[in-house]
């Protein structure tokens, strides 16, 4: 379940990157700093599992 849930965090954040990077106007900046968060964090919480196993 955990594998799953960071899964999914990392599509999410990859698709608010590249909405961010569409839309280009407004709200892009947001989008973008969001979604590299929720990638970032994605792959940090991955990391750490591998090494808690």
């Amino acid at each position: 379940m955990k594998n799953l849930f960071l899964d999914i965090t990392a599509l999410v954040g990859f698709g608010a990157v590249m909405a961010g990077c569409y839309l280009n106007y407004g709200l892009p900046n947001t989008l973008m700093i969001g979604g590299s968060v929720l990638v970032v964090y994605a792959l940090v919480a991955a990391m750490r599992g591998k090494r808690a196993s």
